[in-house]
C-alpha cells in the first residue's frame, strides 16, 4: 500500500521536496482565488450574495462529490485503499524518471579525456610566454634536428648532375609509347619493339643499306629484301633466295661469296675407285694414292647428305698432283651423291695422294 513513500526515519531528499512542493497552493494563488469574496468589515450586498452562492457548492453537490469516500465512523477498506494509490507516484516511478538523466559519475567520465590546465602548461612548456625573450641556447636547441646547408651539399654530392649525368649501374627510365618521337629517353624495351613494328614478318625493304655484320639472330623473317646493299658480311643460319642474283665485288670484299663454316674433310681408303662420305657443303678430299696409268681415268662416288639432284657440285685440284698432268670433272648427280672422275693424260703412269677442293653450289 504504501510503495512509494518514504519510511519512518528515511530523510526527503531536497529534489524530493522541490517536486512535492511544485504542485502545492502559494500564497499568490490564494489571492487570486478569494478575489471575489468580501474583505472584512465590508458589507454584502444581497445582488452580492446571489451571485457569490450561483457557483457555490450546493449541499446536495456535497452528497454526489462524497458518494465514494468513507463516513465518519466508517472504516476504509483495502481495495479503496489500493484503487486510491493506484495513480500516486511510486519510488520506481522515480528511477526511471531519472534513469536517462545525467549522473555524477557520467560527469566525471565526461571530463577524463578533456584538456587539463596542468595539460596546458605541459603541452607548451618549451615554448616562449608572451613578451618573453628567446634564448641563443633555446635557438640551438631547436636548430639541432634541423637540415643545415652543408648537410644539403653532401646529399647533393651522390647525386648525378642534370647536366651531362655520368650514370652507373642499370638506369632504367619509363619506356615510351610506340611512335613516340621527341627528346624523351628510349629504353631497350622502346628500341626493341620499334625494331619489331619497323620490319615484321613479310615486309619488303627497297634500297636499303645495312650495318656491317648482320646476323640472322639481328633480323629474324625480313621477307622479301628489294635492292638491299651490305657494307660488310652477311652470316645468316638460314636460307638466302636472290631472285634476282647475288652480287659480290673482289674489290669491296676480302671473303668474296662462299662457304666460311660447314666445311669438312675426307681421305680416300683401299684405292682410288672407292666411295668416300663428306657430309657438307664444302671441303677437300684426299684420295688413295694407288697408281694410276697415263691415259686412264678413274671414277669414284661422293656419299653427301646436303646435295640435290638439281645442285651443283664444283670440283679442283688443290695440290697433289704434278702440274699439266690431270683433269677432274663432276659426272653424274642425285639426291645425297656425286660422281667424281680424275683422267691422267699425261704419257706416264702416276702414283699420287691428289688432294681435290668441292663446293656445292645450291640449284632450283
Amino acid at each position: 500500500m504504501f510503495t512509494g513513500y518514504s519510511k519512518t526515519g528515511q530523510s526527503v531528499q531536497y529534489a524530493d521536496t522541490a517536486l512535492m512542493i511544485s504542485n502545492r497552493l502559494k500564497i499568490s494563488d490564494s489571492s487570486t482565488m478569494l478575489a471575489g469574496y468580501a474583505k472584512s468589515g465590508q458589507s454584502v450586498q444581497y445582488s452580492d450574495t446571489a451571485l457569490m452562492l450561483s457557483n457555490r457548492l450546493k449541499i446536495s453537490d456535497s452528497a454526489t462529490m462524497l458518494a465514494g469516500y468513507a463516513k465518519s465512523g466508517q472504516s476504509v477498506k483495502y481495495s479503496d485503499t489500493t484503487l486510491m494509490l493506484s495513480n500516486r507516484l511510486k519510488i520506481s516511478d522515480t528511477s526511471l524518471m531519472l534513469s536517462n538523466r545525467l549522473k555524477i559519475s557520467d560527469s566525471s567520465l565526461m571530463l577524463a579525456n578533456r584538456i587539463k590546465t596542468s595539460d596546458t602548461a605541459t603541452m607548451l612548456t618549451g615554448y616562449a610566454k608572451t613578451g618573453q625573450s628567446m634564448k641563443y641556447l633555446d635557438t640551438a636547441s631547436m636548430l639541432a634536428n634541423r637540415l643545415k646547408i652543408s648537410d644539403t651539399a653532401l646529399m647533393l654530392g651522390v647525386k648525378a648532375p642534370l647536366l651531362s649525368p655520368a650514370l652507373t649501374g642499370i638506369p632504367s627510365a619509363p619506356t615510351a609509347l610506340a611512335g613516340t618521337n621527341n627528346t624523351q629517353i628510349a629504353t631497350t624495351a622502346f628500341v626493341t619493339g620499334a625494331v619489331a613494328a619497323a620490319t615484321p614478318a613479310g615486309t619488303s625493304l627497297t634500297g636499303t643499306t645495312l650495318a656491317s655484320n648482320i646476323l640472322n639472330s639481328s633480323l629474324t623473317s625480313l621477307g622479301t629484301l628489294t635492292e638491299v646493299t651490305v657494307t660488310g658480311d652477311v652470316n645468316s643460319g638460314g636460307t638466302i633466295n636472290a631472285t634476282a642474283g647475288l652480287n659480290a665485288s673482289a674489290a669491296t670484299t676480302s671473303k668474296g661469296i662462299g662457304y666460311t663454316s660447314n666445311g669438312s674433310t675426307v681421305t680416300q681408303l683401299t684405292n682410288k675407285s672407292t666411295a668416300v662420305t663428306i657430309n657438307a657443303f664444302s671441303g677437300k678430299i684426299t684420295m688413295n694414292g694407288a697408281r694410276l696409268n697415263g691415259g686412264s681415268d678413274v671414277t669414284f662416288v661422293v656419299n653427301n647428305s646436303v646435295v640435290k639432284a638439281n645442285d651443283v657440285p664444283f670440283v679442283s685440284i688443290a695440290s697433289g698432283a704434278s702440274t699439266g698432268r690431270y683433269v677432274v670433272q663432276v659426272d653424274g648427280v642425285t639426291d645425297g651423291t656425286f660422281t667424281l672422275t680424275l683422267y691422267n693424260y699425261s704419257g706416264g703412269n702416276l702414283s699420287e695422294s691428289i688432294v681435290l677442293n668441292f663446293v656445292i653450289f645450291k640449284g632450283n
